[in-house]
């Protein structure tokens, strides 16, 4: 009597819908994936007393080969570590 379930007529766009809306939000999960890195890099650093722009250019300038996902990594597990680099970029 009611539901998608049993209704193919119904059920067909209902699955296109889903896997639109999978879609789309695989995208968005990187995207807030990457922001939130920034928030935790920027946090540490403006201890550090550098803003996040400045850290990133000069870590692009010093050539390192460190990531966002692994400076962010650092700034959350093991803030000594961050501060020394950033301490070795200043």
């Amino acid at each position: 009597m009611w539901g998608r379930k049993k209704k193919v007529k119904l059920a067909k766009p209902a699955i296109k819908k889903a896997g639109v809306n999978a879609y789309r939000d695989r995208r968005n999960k990187k995207r807030t994936r990457k922001a939130l890195w920034n928030v935790k890099i920027n946090a540490l650093s403006r201890k550090s007393d550098i803003s996040y722009s400045k850290l990133m250019g000069q870590l692009r300038k010093s050539g390192s080969l460190l990531d966002r996902r692994t400076l962010a990594e650092l700034a959350e597990k093991h803030a000594a570590i961050f501060e020394k680099i950033v301490a070795l970029i200043k």
